[in-house]
C-alpha cells in the first residue's frame, strides 16, 4: 500500500479516535497528553517507515502535515469558537472562559504559544 493512502487510513481512522474529546484535554496533565501525541508520533513513523535518527519535526514537515498538537489546538479552538455563535439559550448563559495564562490549566495547553 502506499505511503498516501496509509496516511489517508491514518487521518480517516486513526486520528478521529486519539482526538476524541480533545477540547476537554485542557484538564488533563501534560504527561497524559505526552502519551497520546506519542502514540500519534509512533503511528506516523511506522506509516512513513523511517530511520530512527529522522526528527518527528521533520517527518510531520516533509509530510506537510500538521503536528498532533496543532491538530487537537485547532479542533479545541474551533469547539470554544462554536459555543459563542450556538442556538442554543443556555449555551448562550454560560460565562465566556478567559484562561489566565499564570496557570497550568485548564485549557492553557490547549492555547497555541
Amino acid at each position: 500500500m502506499s505511503r498516501e493512502n496509509k496516511l489517508l487510513i491514518y487521518s480517516a481512522y486513526l486520528r478521529p479516535v486519539l482526538a476524541y474529546a480533545c477540547p476537554v484535554w485542557g484538564y488533563a496533565a501534560k504527561s497524559n497528553l505526552k502519551i497520546i501525541i506519542t502514540q500519534h508520533n509512533i503511528a506516523i513513523r511506522t506509516i512513513c517507515d523511517v530511520k530512527w535518527f529522522i526528527s518527528n519535526a521533520e517527518i510531520l514537515r516533509v509530510l506537510e502535515y500538521p503536528s498532533f498538537k496543532e491538530f487537537i489546538i485547532r479542533l479545541a479552538s474551533k469547539f470554544f469558537n462554536n459555543i459563542d455563535i450556538h442556538d442554543n439559550e443556555a449555551i448562550k448563559n454560560i460565562p465566556k472562559y478567559n484562561p489566565d495564562p499564570k496557570t497550568k490549566r485548564p485549557r492553557n495547553v490547549l492555547i497555541p504559544s
